[in-house]
């Protein structure tokens, strides 16, 4: 299940009105394609802001409250990815105001990350303000793709974008979006 363009306008526009402090979270998963545990284990020294690049070096999950820091899901998930330049100005207004050295920290706890199982709540209240369609925040790694590839985007830099080591793994699980559209 993909988003189309219209309902992430209409995503974005309910962020801003009604849940202005995680704007950015959904900005940066949209723009990015990042996995919600790697969106989440993004630390301000994984962000070269005068190149526009960042790194993705970790990923995060809350087990049973406790903060588990892990590697990527995968060995090609360990990448460099260049951001747009939305992305990079959004990130650097960011850096100005969060006392962390998570990019996203948790709510009540800026020396932890925030808890990437939180996300799977929040949309929920944020789709139904919207008064979009169900879909779970991974969904959103899939607008990313889906939107990619119907822009251009050749399905080698997709592949490496997204973290994965094969192509036609990419090419199998985003393609479908793109025929229907």
């Amino acid at each position: 299940v993909v988003l189309t363009t219209q309902e992430v306008k209409k995503l974005f526009d309910t962020l801003a009105e009604h849940f202005p402090d995680m704007y950015d979270v959904y900005y940066m998963e949209l723009m990015t394609g990042l996995r919600r545990g790697e969106l989440f284990g993004l630390k301000w020294s994984d962000i070269y802001e005068e190149k526009g690049e960042v790194q993705i070096r970790r990923s995060v999950k809350y087990l049973h409250g406790d903060l588990i820091v892990t590697n990527t899901k995968t060995n090609s998930g360990k990448r460099k990815i260049m951001l747009a330049e939305s992305v990079k100005i959004m990130l650097m207004e960011r850096h100005k105001v969060i006392d962390s050295e998570w990019v996203f920290p948790k709510e009540n706890d800026n020396s932890l990350p925030y808890d990437p199982k939180k996300i799977f709540y929040h949309i929920q209240k944020v789709l139904a303000k919207a008064e979009l369609p169900y879909v779970q925040f991974h969904n959103l790694r899939h607008t990313f793709a889906t939107q990619a590839i119907f822009n251009g985007v050749e399905p080698t830099v997709l592949s490496n974008l997204m973290g994965h080591k094969i192509i036609t793994f990419t090419l199998d699980t985003y393609t479908h979006g793109t025929i229907d559209m």
